[in-house]
C-alpha cells in the first residue's frame, strides 16, 4: 500500500518553514512519500504580484507538478498546506474525487471554506487577519483548532521561545488527528 503526502506551501511561507517542516515529518515517519511543492516566495520577498495572481502562478505550478506523478498508485493521501496553499489543495482534491484524500489546512483563506469537509483538520488563529472570524466558523468543527492570541503565521515573534510551544501544541494535535483517524 503506497501512501503519500504533499505539501502545498503558502504565499512567502516555504516548505522548510517550521509549520510545513515539522508537520511533513510526522507523516514521512509514517512511511509516505512526500512531494513538496515549490511555488512559493522567499520570505523576505515583498511580492508586487496580486494574490490571484500568486494563486494562479501557484496552481498552475501543481498541475505541472502532478501530471509527472501516476496518483492512481496511491492508497492514501494526505495534503498539508498552509495559507494561499490552503486554496490550491482544496481545489486539487476537487479534481481527485475518487481519492481519499484527507487535508490538514494551516490558516486557511477564505477562498478555501468550500473546500473544507468536517474530517479534515483545521489549525488557525484567531487574530488571522485572513480570516479573522475563525472562530464563529469552526466554533462547532470537532477538527477545527483556533489557537488564542495567534495571527497568520501561528507564531510568536516577540517570544520566539513561544513559538516552540505552539509549534509542540499543534504537532501535538497532528498526531492526535493523524492516530484517531488510523493514517
Amino acid at each position: 500500500m503506497k501512501k503519500l503526502c504533499i505539501v502545498f506551501p503558502g504565499r512567502r511561507y516555504s516548505c522548510d518553514r517550521s509549520l510545513l517542516y515539522f508537520s511533513s515529518l510526522l507523516l514521512r515517519n509514517k512511511d509516505f512519500e512526500m512531494l513538496y511543492l515549490h511555488y512559493d516566495k522567499p520570505k523576505e520577498t515583498e511580492s508586487l504580484s496580486s494574490l490571484e495572481e500568486n494563486h494562479k502562478e501557484a496552481y498552475d505550478y501543481t498541475i505541472n507538478k502532478l501530471s509527472q506523478i501516476d496518483i492512481s498508485l496511491y492508497s492514501q493521501i494526505v495534503f498539508i498546506s498552509k495559507s494561499l496553499g490552503t486554496v490550491v489543495a482544496g481545489e486539487i482534491r476537487e479534481q481527485y474525487k475518487d481519492k481519499n484524500i484527507t487535508e490538514i489546512y494551516f490558516t486557511p483563506l477564505r477562498e478555501t471554506l468550500p473546500f473544507i469537509k468536517e474530517t479534515d483538520l483545521v489549525i488557525t488563529g484567531d487574530q488571522d487577519r485572513f480570516l479573522p472570524e475563525a472562530k464563529d466558523i469552526f466554533s462547532h468543527d470537532k477538527n477545527a483548532f483556533v489557537l488564542p492570541g495567534l495571527s497568520h503565521s501561528l507564531e510568536n515573534y516577540k517570544q520566539p521561545s513561544e513559538s516552540l510551544k505552539i509549534l509542540s501544541k499543534i504537532l501535538d494535535i497532528i498526531t492526535n488527528y493523524l492516530d484517531k483517524n488510523k493514517i
